[in-house]
């Protein structure tokens, strides 16, 4: 009994502790996926919030608070509340600024800031190493059985002998596709075989590998994949007919050995050729590639569609009334070093305002929008009334127009901008990028730090920061 009684206790402290980690997980994992964006700040816990690192206010007060709990809104608009004194850091409420909208909680773990399941499954799903040129692989035009027979052969996970021998089982070699007895095994089957030799001589123009140089079938398929860009007709031509080739090999190898059929070269290379075919019939390509490879792909009877380039002459238009402002973001490592920038022309094109602010880590998105909310505060404060705004963000000037924010992070600043520009009714349109170099130039300059503004009454660039 006392034995039994024992092990019944281990068993309750094991399972005790287990649902206290999996408690402090679930913490940690809300805590780190939940936020709040003040808006008036009338909901917000101003000592709950995490203002600076990453845990709440609360826990680096200088002492301990023993009040009421305190909204933003209470903190903010007293300057005299008892609290303040116990902040570690003063200037934290220099930067809240009070909107007219309600706060708002997000789920960070959503651009949109939506919570969903699938973002919920995403972070707590376990992720196992990431290798980018897999995805090359799934290509929406490839034949999918043979693109999941190379994932497979990438990760020697095909049932030729020697893998079964590998297991214990014995049995008699004899590789199927040679004419001498041969033992079984992948590199032989796919690389060294009769029909893979002939295979591989017959495909080697059309390849952007040089696939002698790999003597081991999974080290081939690796470089093959990790340097073909199926967006280009080479690449793209190149790892379908690596994923056919060996596709074919082993359909080859399965009907010789259990149905005793024998197809003919000729026959596999037809299949090949038609299948890469069809795949090209749904495929457009805007990159064309050297005319040595074109004339080689033709030799093959492979025909590809490949996009005409034409060219379109694009200039900045004069608004016929008013004052038009460009606007632009720039990230440096997208998210990185960021920054905005905007100019105000008149009717004539003539300058009278530029700004170029920076913005510390960020991504191009939030820069985009900072820099817009930027441009139009200044139009405002300085009395520029605006009748159209040009950005080069396709994703900007859509979010404005279905007046949906962009991602939750931009939220902040997005609202200060639809604000504006609902109640002045001014016009956002997209521009192309050649015209809005001006703007472009801005923002880079803004990169180098510092907050830069041009002055509208003369005087040159003032740094302000």
């Amino acid at each position: 009994m006392a034995a039994a009684w024992d092990n019944s206790s281990d068993s309750d402290s094991e399972s005790s502790s287990s649902e206290e980690e999996e408690e402090k997980a679930n913490l940690a994992f809300m805590s780190n996926i939940d936020d709040n964006i003040i808006g008036d700040g009338k909901m917000v816990n101003f000592l709950n919030h995490v203002w600076i690192g990453q845990g709440p206010l609360s826990e680096l007060l200088s002492s301990p608070y023993t009040g009421p709990p305190l909204t933003v809104r209470e903190v903010v608009e007293n300057a005299n509340h008892p609290v303040q004194s116990l902040i570690p850091c003063a200037n934290i409420l220099q930067h809240i600024k009070l909107m007219d909208h309600e706060d708002c909680c997000v789920w960070t773990a959503n651009p949109g800031g939506s919570f969903t399941t699938s973002s919920a499954y995403h972070i707590i799903s376990s992720h196992g190493v990431e290798r980018k040129p897999l995805v090359r692989l799934w290509h929406h035009n490839f034949y999918k059985r043979a693109s999941l027979f190379y994932w497979k052969l990438l990760y020697r996970a095909i049932p030729v002998d020697s893998r079964i021998s590998d297991q214990g089982i014995a049995l008699v070699s004899r590789c199927s596709c040679c004419t001498v007895h041969c033992s079984e095994d992948l590199n032989h089957l796919f690389i060294s075989s009769d029909l893979a030799h002939s295979l591989w001589g017959w495909v080697t123009p059309i390849l952007d590998l040089n696939v002698s140089t790999y003597a081991n079938i999974t080290t081939r398929l690796w470089q093959n994949l990790s340097q073909c860009n199926p967006a280009t007709p080479a690449g793209f031509i190149s790892l379908y007919a690596s994923t056919l080739v060996i596709w074919e090999i082993w359909r080859a190898r399965c009907r010789m050995r259990f149905d005793g059929e024998r197809p003919s070269i000729s026959r596999i290379t037809q299949n090949i050729r038609y299948m890469i075919n069809s795949s090209l019939n749904m495929q457009m390509f805007k990159n064309p590639s050297s005319e040595r490879y074109l004339r080689d792909v033709h030799c093959f009877s492979i025909n590809l569609k490949i996009k005409e380039k034409s060219f379109k002459l694009v200039r900045w238009i004069l608004p016929d009334t008013g004052l038009v402002l460009n606007v632009d973001g720039a990230s440096k490592g997208n998210p990185g070093i960021s920054g905005g920038g905007g100019c105000i022309r008149d009717s004539s094109g003539n300058f009278l305002f530029a700004f170029a602010h920076y913005y510390g880590f960020g991504s191009s998105l939030v820069a985009e929008v900072r820099a817009l909310c930027d441009g139009l505060r200044m139009a405002a404060e300085y009395g520029f009334p605006l009748s159209l705004i040009y950005s080069d963000s396709v994703t900007l000037v859509t979010s404005i127009s279905t007046n949906k924010p962009p991602s939750w992070e931009c939220l902040r600043w997005w609202r200060v901008a639809s604000s504006y520009i609902q109640a002045s009714n001014v016009k956002v349109v997209h521009s192309y990028r050649q015209v809005n170099q001006v703007a472009d130039a801005l923002a880079s300059v803004a990169l180098t730090g510092g907050v830069r503004t041009s002055s509208p009454f003369g005087g040159g660039c003032t740094l302000l920061v």
